[in-house]
């Protein structure tokens, strides 16, 4: 909890459907809220949930549920300083050990968080 906010990973759609982008070439050009699966297969889902395009994340209707929100660049600054910084051993929770070019590097552990599948 910083300044009395928390921090959750909820993607939740307001009840308006948000399309699934099924190919790359979908995903690369459409010009409205849409979200993918992580690698597009959908056994990632319980590990990582959905990613949305930008779309639907500034989407008039609002992403979030009631009381909920995208947090924004100031809101994620502010919690990488609260952290010691993105580099910190506390910001490297933060990143995805298995994102392509990963700062991480090496050996991916995701044991380390409750969301993700062992050895996945």
């Amino acid at each position: 909890m910083l300044d009395g906010r928390k921090f959750k990973n909820h993607n939740l759609p307001n009840g308006t459907p948000i399309p699934n982008a099924t190919s790359n070439n979908w995903w690369g050009n459409t010009q409205s809220g849409a979200y993918v699966w992580y690698d597009n297969d959908i056994i990632w889902k319980d590990s990582y949930g959905a990613l949305y395009n930008w779309f639907a994340i500034d989407n008039t209707n609002g992403l979030c549920p009631s009381g909920w929100h995208v947090p924004t660049d100031d809101e994620w600054t502010a919690l990488t300083n609260f952290i010691g910084g993105a580099s910190s051993p506390h910001g490297n929770k933060l990143k995805s050990c298995k994102q392509v070019n990963s700062p991480l590097g090496g050996y991916c552990n995701t044991t380390e968080h409750p969301r993700w599948d062992e050895n996945t």
